[in-house]
């Protein structure tokens, strides 16, 4: 940031079925800027939305120069378009919302404020009264307290992904290269000095929520397998478990022949320990069968995803290297790097 130049407020935001409310929440976002005085520049990931957002995105770019279009090769996920949106972002802050208008516009000026007047590098927004179905509620409510107890983070079901960041959180964040990414978690793993801040939430305007109680399993075992071991933690402790209480049936089996004169029970009682035992060992070997792929999709090194266009944008006002993200990403592979991608 040049001394006399306002900020630069980066806000990323990933695409998906909302093609709709683009133009909405542009202008929503610069009369928040205004308020702020602050420069913004919205940098609009597509991440394959299927109605067509990209051309609506290449427009609202062409009218603006302060959008900047990033559009991806495929569908990669919310995560993987996150990061690519904080490769392309230039700000001295970058906020990262949703697009669908259930994380308000105007509530970002309330995020925006603690982070600058408070000293924070991270900021997140607590939703103080959700707009979602009761059945996204208590998917929601599942997926957090199963990460809590397999992960040791502790997660709130309150908190998403709406959240403003320094610039050196940014950088710090994209140096963290693992390939399964969580945006909340990995800025939790840098450890900034975090603040949460009550905001309201607003009901969803367009198409339907991509994350349903399967997705969010499996988000919630790719997180959980990528940043902890717990799991062959409680695969081990299960396992000596499993033996003391074998050596107890045994010594007990013993004492019932000698001394009670009673005789080893029939083949029931044995083909359920053997079909308990062997199920036990199966589902470890499988946590372990987790880890391993985990590990293998890591040292191939493949880029994280692949941005088939990227639109023109503003002069950021800057000299340093932030300044002209889009030229040198860490994770991702531009199209026109790779020929046998055309």
């Amino acid at each position: 940031m040049t001394a006399d130049l306002p900020p630069l407020l980066s806000v990323v935001t990933p695409v998906y079925g909302c093609r709709a409310c683009l133009a909405e929440l542009a202008d929503r976002l610069f009369a928040v800027a205004e308020r702020l005085d602050v420069r913004m520049e919205i940098v609009m990931v597509n991440d394959a939305s299927p109605d067509a957002a990209w051309e609506k995105i290449r427009s609202l770019a062409a009218a603006d120069e302060r959008i900047v279009g990033v559009n991806l090769l495929r569908n990669y996920g919310q995560h993987f378009a996150i990061t690519a949106g904080l490769e392309h972002a230039a700000g001295d802050w970058v906020a990262v919302m949703d697009c669908d208008l259930q994380d308000v516009p105007e509530e970002l000026a309330v995020l925006f404020k603690k982070a600058r007047d408070g000293g924070y590098d991270a900021v997140f927004g607590r939703r103080t009264a959700r707009a979602d179905s009761a059945g996204k509620k208590l998917s929601s409510q599942i997926f957090h307290r199963t990460m809590e107890l397999l992960s040791g983070v502790k997660s709130d079901p309150a908190v998403a992904n709406f959240s403003v960041i320094s610039r050196r959180v940014v950088d710090a964040v994209l140096a963290l290269g693992e390939r399964h990414r969580s945006y909340g978690l990995l800025v939790h793993v840098v450890g900034p000095k975090t603040a949460y801040v009550d905001i309201a939430h607003g009901p969803r305007r367009e198409g339907r929520s991509g994350y349903g109680l399967v997705k969010q399993v499996r988000l919630a075992l790719d997180v959980i397998v990528s940043h902890t071991t717990r799991p062959l933690l409680f695969s081990a402790v299960l396992g000596f478990a499993m033996a003391g209480l074998s050596l107890v049936a045994i010594a007990w089996l013993v004492i019932r022949y000698f001394v009670f004169g009673f005789g080893v029970a029939g083949w029931a009682s044995t083909m359920v320990s053997v079909w308990f035992v062997g199920g036990m060992i199966l589902g470890t070997l499988g946590v372990i069968g987790l880890y391993l792929g985990k590990v293998f999709e890591e040292v191939k090194g493949r880029p994280l995803y692949v941005v088939a266009e990227v639109t023109p944008r503003a002069p950021t006002g800057r000299s340093d290297a932030a300044a002209e993200p889009a030229l040198n990403p860490t994770n991702g592979m531009a199209l026109m790097d790779n020929p046998q991608l055309r």
